[in-house]
């Protein structure tokens, strides 16, 4: 099918529904510098978040790195209850973790210059969204800006993990082989299979991007296949590195990562009508914009279908007594917060992939369907194949989402004369929801670097009788310290140690009551109307394992950590 080129000048046309050519001379669609500038100013703000989730072990990688750039996985960690070797625990490829050992040699192992570090690839994918979506639509900027202040992209943004380094050579890879097929030009070919190389080095689910490319240049060009050697060379690549990390550990690390979600995915006990449902909260809360776009997307009759298809969730949910082994009730009754999310979210997830499969029935192209293989595939894999429904998997469709909702505004808006703040009035609320997000969960992070700080403060003194439970950020700092953490085979632990045990944290084993007494509790505030990742509450931006939404607006309790003293050693 042949493309149909949209031009570059600063007037941008576009084919509306009908057939017809709309134009938009405004200057703001036509910079790139608008999403860039967003970006930057969105995450400044952020640049000190302490370490959190996984981000550990990202940086202990690439401290490992720094020492022994050819063994990246050669050191042990302790991240579920015992030591285990680190090509046993981790599930991504060490990319990302070069990155921060090379922005590490120059800043140290900080946060603030790592968090700035990390600005960059977000710019990167912005400016690729917006070179992307100038093939699709003639409003490039709002496409852009429609991908940034989305809550996954945002907090996806201020983390050390490596997803936002794969969205970049994502979208950059699908922008030079488009451009490729299209022009047939070889060095954006290589160089997309560069990129696309680079995305899998980075993490595993790049993989996916082989086959998001193919299907594009067979339907583009269905009697040319010159195209297959370019996709040898991250195939190539892949198999280089299984063979590096079989050499280096004795292990096939994709293998590895495979085998721990057919371990996991059962793991939350959700049926597959609640399974979907959580898929379905997931991505309309993380693609947020949907749901404040939707006034200009559907007609008046389909908005009301999705007002009845709102209600009959919180009326089913209503009737629910749980959702997997989350419970819909409490000690105070329902739990009209979480339903009401639940159900709002889970609209909004019909919605995008409604308008998703929408453009693809109206216009069967080459670019609709690599937009519909592009949302419905990572859809699929976050919700139904991956180890957990999760906020970070749902990540590399957001540059899709934006270009799908500005080319169907300007499609629903052809003919009618609608200024750019019209454009940008449904981003607003977007946009505080967002900035909102990714403060809840940076007040989140900042509790266990306190709470740590206070710890040392106070027990410095006592440091070689104290130990710690927990992991992800409070993890990284107590170490920091010098203090230790507990090993299921260990029995070191003496009558008079202290262990100190976060509530809201993961792979807890909590010593039996007869054996310890509580000596303080420490409690931390962070935000009080909304959280990111709260079992208490069940929110779990990072796991619908600790809840089947990926943020809460509630009144969130204070994070807590006891400290136990040791009155009788635990028995072998």
């Amino acid at each position: 099918m042949k493309q149909r080129k949209i031009q570059s000048s600063v007037v941008r046309k576009s084919p509306a529904a009908d057939g017809t050519v709309i134009e938009n001379k405004s200057k703001l669609w036509s910079s790139p510098l608008v999403p860039v500038i967003v970006v930057i100013f969105c995450l400044l703000p952020f640049v000190n978040k302490a370490f959190h989730i996984d981000d550990p072990l990202f940086v202990w990688t690439a401290q490992q790195i720094q020492k022994h750039p050819f063994d990246f996985y050669g050191f042990p960690v302790n991240w579920y209850t015992t030591e285990m070797p680190m090509f046993e625990v981790t599930k991504n490829p060490p990319l990302a973790s070069y990155y921060i050992a090379g922005v590490a040699s120059f800043v140290g192992f900080n946060e603030a210059g790592l968090h700035i570090s990390f600005i960059l690839p977000a710019v990167a994918a912005a400016a690729g969204t917006f070179h992307l979506a100038r093939r699709f639509c003639s409003n490039p900027a709002l496409a852009a800006l429609i991908t940034i202040l989305t809550p996954v992209f945002l907090v996806s943004g201020t983390t050390l993990m490596c997803d936002m380094i794969l969205l970049a050579f994502w979208v950059w890879s699908l922008f030079f082989w488009m451009r490729g097929i299209e022009t047939g030009k070889k060095m954006d070919l290589l160089f997309s299979a560069i990129l696309v190389s680079l995305t899998i080095l980075t993490k595993y689910f790049g993989i996916a991007i082989i086959a998001l490319l193919g299907t594009y240049a067979i339907f583009h060009k269905p009697r040319r296949f010159g195209w297959i050697l370019y996709l040898l060379i991250p195939l190539a690549t892949m198999v280089l590195y299984q063979w590096l990390t079989l050499s280096l550990y004795g292990k096939d690390l994709l293998d590895s990562a495979l085998t721990y979600v057919t371990e996991i995915e059962n793991k939350s006990g959700l049926t597959f009508f609640h399974r979907c449902l959580v898929a379905l909260a997931f991505t309309g809360g993380c693609f947020l914009p949907i749901l404040f776009y939707s006034p200009f997307l559907w007609s008046a009759r389909i908005l009301r279908v999705g007002v009845v298809a709102a209600v009959s969730f919180i009326v089913i949910l209503y009737f629910s007594p749980a959702i997997g082994e989350t419970s819909l009730r409490d000690k105070a009754g329902i739990r009209w917060d979480l339903i009401i999310a639940l159900s709002l979210m889970a609209v909004a997830g019909v919605s995008l992939l409604g308008l998703t499969w929408e453009e693809f029935r109206k216009n069967k192209n080459d670019d609709t369907l690599l937009l519909l293989c592009w949302v419905g595939g990572t859809f699929f894999f976050a919700g139904f194949v991956n180890w957990s429904i999760n906020a970070r998997s749902l990540l590399p469709m957001v540059p899709a989402v934006g270009i799908l909702i500005a080319r169907s505004m300007e499609k629903k808006t052809a003919g009618k004369r609608l200024s750019a703040f019209r454009y940008l009035v449904p981003l607003l609320p977007s946009a505080f929801i967002a900035i909102a997000v990714t403060w809840a969960d940076y007040t989140l992070a900042d509790t266990a670097r306190t709470a740590a700080n206070v710890i040392h403060r106070d027990y410095a003194a006592a440091r070689q009788k104290i130990w710690f439970e927990g992991h992800w950020g409070f993890q990284f700092y107590m170490q920091a310290y010098g203090y230790k953490i507990v090993d299921i085979r260990m029995q070191d632990i003496t009558v008079g140690s202290i262990i100190i045990i976060p509530k809201n944290n993961t792979n807890l084993i909590p010593p039996k009551k007869n054996l310890v007494s509580l000596i303080r509790t420490l409690q931390l505030t962070s935000c009080r109307w909304l959280t990111t990742v709260q079992p208490e509450l069940d929110a779990g931006f990072y796991s619908h394992l600790l809840g089947p939404v990926p943020f809460l607006f509630s009144n969130v309790p204070p994070e807590v950590y006891f400290l136990l003293e040791v009155k009788s050693p635990p028995r072998k």
